[in-house]
């Protein structure tokens, strides 16, 4: 699955921007040259103009003509047609010792208006052909090696940039993948350990502030969890005394009466609670070995024990299989189960209470009441049980969902790890 990291977005702004300068040199290297060119041309025509002066003055007169594709003429007429007529479109001459360029853009000739010493002018004419700019020996060698070494110059200047980039990227990768190992390595233990370093001082900032959080975290549950032990330690000797009283009061009156029923069930739900939270405080939770436990047995018994809650309603337990026990963790199974069918059995609004034991696991199913304006999708929400369940699976990795359909509501335990 693609994912957007900070590698490939430094990776497409870098390669954008190389991509935009090899556009703009590609189209302006053409201008560039040309500019070039018609720079040179005038500083051989005013070479030449210097050069007609002094022919004129030890001779008296005009040179036949001129090297480097510049010719001297007296007037327009002396001029080939086609030169005159490109330069009379224009409708204007340049002013003396001025040039001026007649032509398309990319060809033409330039023009300087030269004045003698006698009073006479001479009309200096450069014509920019394909055979002057790129003829052998020609005025204009000189700017075709500039441009092939402005391009050699750029393309190695686009190599070198690939070259930082790559470097630039692989090692923003190694320091990335770096932080995200030492990410997944952090623990309570590593949380104390020394500062992270990862090359880059904004990634020193966010670890030493992972660090910190997880640290802080780490406290937190550890603060909780031993909250929990020593509130439940606590509870275990009133609740003992409750039990012990109430077995007195049933020997003394040879009898026990409902209230006093009321009360053993409580403190019995108390006791299972408070086995519950111990249990899960351990740290050796999902180390217990598992062993031959009779299911079905053990269905009975916990739903048996738990029938008054009932209220006249019943259950059926229905067993799918030849063989109802199975290698499982006990005491995890016996407290999961036990939450399970509790919480079936209080809430059940009406009909029996289906247990269903099979292969996979456990499934018990009650039926809850509608909602007022006949909404038939009605959803028992996760009370203690509930919540204790989802946690003792989480811990021992066993697969557990719990949902409603229709006036029904679905928990399913499956003793195998979530996902298989």
């Amino acid at each position: 699955m693609f994912r957007w990291t900070l590698s490939r977005e430094l990776g497409v702004f870098l390669l954008a921007q190389v991509a935009v300068l090899v556009f703009v040199y590609s189209q302006l290297l053409p201008q560039y040259l040309w500019s070039g060119i018609q720079q040179a041309a005038e500083v051989f025509l005013r070479t030449e103009a210097q050069t007609a002066d002094a022919h004129f003055a030890q001779y008296g007169t005009l040179p036949d003509s001129s090297g480097h594709g510049i010719q001297l003429y007296e007037d327009l007429d002396q001029m080939p047609e086609e030169t005159r007529e490109l330069i009379m479109r224009r409708g204007s001459l340049p002013r003396e010792n001025r040039i001026r360029f007649f032509g398309d853009g990319e060809s033409g000739v330039m023009l300087l208006i030269h004045p003698m010493e006698d009073g006479s002018k001479v009309f200096m004419v450069f014509r920019a052909t394909e055979e002057v700019i790129r003829g052998p020996g020609g005025v204009f060698d000189e700017f075709t090696e500039l441009l092939r070494l402005r391009e050699r110059v750029g393309l190695g200047f686009v190599a070198f940039w690939g070259v930082l980039t790559a470097l630039l990227l692989r090692r923003i990768y190694v320091r990335t993948r770096r932080m995200s190992q030492w990410t997944q390595g952090l623990s309570p233990s590593s949380a104390t350990q020394d500062d992270p370093r990862f090359g880059y001082g904004e990634f020193d900032d966010v670890g030493r502030e992972l660090q910190g959080a997880f640290a802080r975290i780490s406290k937190a549950l550890e603060r909780e969890s031993e909250f929990v032990r020593n509130a439940s330690h606590e509870l275990r000797t009133p609740i003992a005394i409750i039990r012990s009283n109430l077995d007195l009061e049933r020997r003394r009156s040879g009898s026990e009466s409902e209230p006093l029923g009321r009360i053993r069930r409580a403190s019995d739900r108390m006791q299972q609670l408070v086995d519950t939270l111990l249990w899960l405080s351990r740290e050796d939770v999902g180390e217990q070995s598992a062993e031959d436990v009779d299911l079905e047995a053990l269905l009975r018994l916990i739903a048996d024990e738990h029938a008054y809650l009932l209220n006249g309603k019943h259950y059926r337990l229905q067993v799918s299989g030849p063989v109802s026990s199975r290698s499982v963790a006990e005491q995890p199974a016996r407290i999961a189960l036990a939450n399970l069918i509790r919480n079936a059995f209080q809430h059940s609004d009406e009909g029996e209470v289906l247990i269903e034991l099979n292969d996979e696991g456990v499934t018990v199913q009650n039926r809850i009441a509608a909602r007022a304006g006949g909404d038939q999708k009605v959803s028992q929400s996760d009370g203690l049980g509930l919540t204790l369940v989802r946690k003792i699976t989480q811990r021992m990795g066993w697969a557990f969902e719990a949902y409603s359909q229709g006036v029904l509501h679905i928990a399913k335990l499956r003793f195998t790890v979530a996902g298989t």
